[in-house]
């Protein structure tokens, strides 16, 4: 959370404690489908994916 603090004038969200819950919950459902399960693409576009989605959940557009 701390984190999320020092970048809050780049962050689309508000709320920096259920942010950080949000963002962890993503990345470990993105580490178990990438170490436990059968995978029909490669585990790269799985991650780049993932933290695309997590820089489009965070991040305002105009800071791209």
């Amino acid at each position: 959370m701390d984190y999320l603090k020092a970048f809050n004038d780049m962050l689309r969200v508000k709320d920096y404690e259920a942010a950080s819950i949000v963002v962890v919950n993503i990345m470990s459902s993105l580490v178990d489908q990438i170490v436990f399960e059968d995978n029909p693409v490669d585990d790269s576009r799985i991650i780049k994916e993932g933290v695309d989605a997590i820089h489009q959940y965070l991040i305002r557009q105009d800071c791209d």
